[in-house]
């Protein structure tokens, strides 16, 4: 049955209206508003695109702040949203220009490295990040894209840790993922806090609800943020070993997370810069405390500060 209506005395199809409407709204887009059409890529087709590496046939995805290689699409989108969030948060703490990545997924051991393929990575101005799915990672059910399975690629603190080394290390990308001396130039209370600030913020509320139930076994600021811990055993330090981590490790992670948290609350988000930037310059904490704005000005007076803080916070925050 065809539908037609009267409009100043002529008789027209309502479908030949759409299609003038259409041809219309086209030509105002094109012609009138100089708009053009820019197709976007969508979360669904991160990791579509496959390269061969070495023999290897990789999932890969492009972006202008990193790059991820991984053995399926699955793996790089999950690894895509982890690397977002985690360069998003570093620009907002630090607002310093991040280091390009080259993050390369595998599902067995990370240390087989190509070396032609590393040297190629970083002619091109990237730092490659070898980074293997540990085996305590959580399952997790994922909403919205098909056939996800939910296999979970915690990189975001690997990556937060490369991004404080490069406010202390070279402009180039390094040798290694890591600049040893760079890191070093850290404490480790101030590692620990932007892996897991930075590289994976689910872990906060964890990690404040454990600091508070650990309260008869906390260290005192002034001894927190001078413990020393050899740089090579960060990786007990990421947020995904919460499980199999030693007593000791667990807490001073979580406890230098949540530290970090009182700050950020009280001083404000560039709190973090400021610090990592004195650390940079060899300052210690004490001598920077000096500056704070609204935080007390002596490690004494932090200290009260930060437990009636503590005790405040709800088990659940």
């Amino acid at each position: 049955m065809a539908f037609s209506r009267t409009c100043c005395g002529s008789s027209w199809a309502v479908d030949d209206a759409v299609k003038l409407a259409q041809a219309l709204g086209f030509a105002v887009l094109v012609g009138g508003c100089r708009l053009w059409y820019r197709p976007v890529p969508i979360a669904s087709a991160i990791g579509k695109e496959w390269v061969v590496i070495a023999g290897d046939s990789l999932s890969v995805h492009r972006d202008p702040r990193f790059e991820i290689y991984g053995p399926r699409s699955q793996a790089v989108f999950d690894a895509y949203e982890q690397l977002n969030r985690t360069y998003r948060t570093f620009d907002r703490y630090f607002g310093a220009p991040s280091p390009r990545l080259a993050v390369i997924l595998s599902l067995g051991d990370a240390s087989r490295a190509d070396t032609a393929l590393d040297e190629a990575l970083r002619g091109r101005g990237l730092t490659p990040l070898r980074y293997a799915r540990p085996r305590t990672a959580v399952m997790r059910e994922r909403l919205g894209t098909e056939g996800y399975e939910g296999a979970l690629w915690p990189v975001g603190p690997n990556a937060a840790r490369i991004l404080l080394a490069a406010l202390a290390g070279p402009a180039t990308p390094p040798a290694t993922p890591v600049d040893t001396a760079a890191i070093a130039a850290f404490p480790a209370w101030f590692r620990a806090a932007v892996m897991r600030v930075v590289g994976d913020a689910s872990a906060l509320p964890l990690d404040i609800a454990f600091t508070r139930e650990k309260r008869s076994s906390r260290w005192r600021v002034d001894r927190l943020v001078v413990m020393e811990r050899p740089t090579a055993a960060d990786s007990a330090l990421h947020p995904s070993r919460r499980a199999a981590a030693d007593a000791i490790d667990r807490q001073f992670a979580a406890q230098a997370s949540a530290f970090a948290q009182f700050l950020l609350d009280r001083e404000g988000p560039d709190i973090l810069n400021r610090l990592a930037h004195g650390y940079a310059a060899r300052r210690t904490f004490d001598a920077m405390a000096h500056e704070f704005n609204t935080v007390p000005k002596s490690v004494a007076e932090i200290e009260e500060r930060w437990l009636a803080w503590l005790a405040a916070q709800h088990p659940a925050y």
